[in-house]
């Protein structure tokens, strides 16, 4: 099966709409983000949005195409309108809470990704509303009950770079012992900042591994 077909199934899943040929204009566009031509697959799902107003999965694909290109503001108003659309879909509910917890905004964040949870049978999405509740936690001050969504969203996503950093960060604060192991394997990826160096030497307990870790760094 190839890249549009699972993306066609996945989509109908997600809208339950009728309309094959809507759908595939969606599973088209993400194809088209896929491969990093973010600006045609955004006018695609723009084009199938104003064709086919009732369709959620055309506000929700465009929604991540936003968001992709860092336009939160216009990926919240894209979310809004698929949940609108259908109010009983976790995804678009998961989606539109990440992004106001990007902007920021945690009340209305938290409020989407409680509706998301309540929602969500499938482990991947509960996971990423429990991830984006831990980081709103965290910009609350709220740093234990942070610490507690997280875990549950690694355990659902594994080992995802954004929520293990997030991970890291709350045990960090509650003065946890692991906090520094979680905030020295996020330093030690691929293309991490230099700058987590010094929140995993400054977590850490072990004062010749904050040296190798500050020297790392550099």
């Amino acid at each position: 099966m190839g890249i549009i077909e699972r993306i066609a199934g996945t989509l109908d899943e997600l809208t339950g709409d009728g309309d094959a040929a809507a759908r595939e204009e969606v599973a088209l566009a993400s194809a088209q983000a896929e491969r990093g031509d973010v600006a045609a697959a955004e006018a695609r799902l723009r084009d199938v949005a104003s064709r086919y107003p009732r369709l959620g999965a055309a506000p929700l694909e465009l929604g991540r195409v936003l968001m992709a290109r860092g336009a939160l503001e216009e990926a919240v108003t894209a979310f809004g309108r698929a949940t609108n659309l259908d109010a009983e879909s976790a995804a678009s509910w998961t989606a539109l809470g990440d992004a106001l917890a990007r902007l920021g905004r945690g009340e209305p964040a938290r409020e989407a990704l409680r509706r998301a949870l309540a929602l969500a049978m499938d482990p991947t999405l509960r996971g990423r509303a429990l991830a984006a509740l831990g980081r709103v936690g965290l910009d609350a001050g709220q740093t234990a009950k942070a610490a507690r969504d997280l875990a549950k969203a690694v355990e659902l996503l594994g080992d995802d770079p954004e929520t293990t950093l997030a991970y890291g960060r709350a045990l960090a604060r509650l003065g946890e012992r692991e906090g520094g192991e979680w905030l020295t394997r996020a330093a030690r990826r691929t293309g991490a900042p230099a700058t987590l160096f010094i929140e995993a030497a400054a977590a850490t307990r072990d004062p010749a591994l904050a040296e190798r870790l500050l020297r790392e760094g550099l």
